[in-house]
């Protein structure tokens, strides 16, 4: 069972959090712990409590921006920048316009997490820094 962390927000109230670094369960699946318990940076949904208001408002905030840019897709390959752990990812792949997709992000664990989690044929997490990820070729849409 991963650690809890119970974090003053900015808002002031208390939320129970995990986040950031993957980890193996014991039953072999990806999971996520804490490597900056201060970050919403890496949301997990399959690791988001039902009362962790903040992380859930935050996951929202991040699923409608993908489905904006997925009701927005033009036929093609899709690169998603900055992936996190990759569900925007996943989520965009599944529209019928879309060939293949690739999330990159510069956290291994992240990419760890994504790839175990989220690859398919058409969906493929790649570990780079945005600003010097150098495709092998061109996208049709960039999140």
């Amino acid at each position: 069972m991963p650690t809890m962390r119970t974090l003053t927000c900015r808002s002031s109230r208390q939320i129970r959090w995990r986040a950031t670094c993957p980890s193996v369960r014991s039953q072999g699946t990806p999971m996520m712990n804490s490597v900056d318990p201060n970050s919403l940076e890496r949301i997990v949904p399959d690791e988001l409590q039902s009362d962790e208001t903040t992380g859930l408002e935050t996951l929202q905030l991040h699923l409608d921006r993908y489905r904006f840019a997925k009701d927005n897709l033009i036929p093609g390959s899709v690169l998603d920048i900055a992936c996190g752990v990759g569900y925007g990812t996943a989520l965009l792949s599944n529209s019928p316009l879309v060939t293949n997709a690739i999330g990159v992000d510069i956290s291994s664990p992240a990419i760890q997490y994504a790839t175990q989690r989220y690859a398919q044929p058409r969906v493929n997490f790649v570990r780079s820094d945005a600003l010097k990820f150098q495709p092998a070729y061109h996208f049709e849409n960039i999140v």
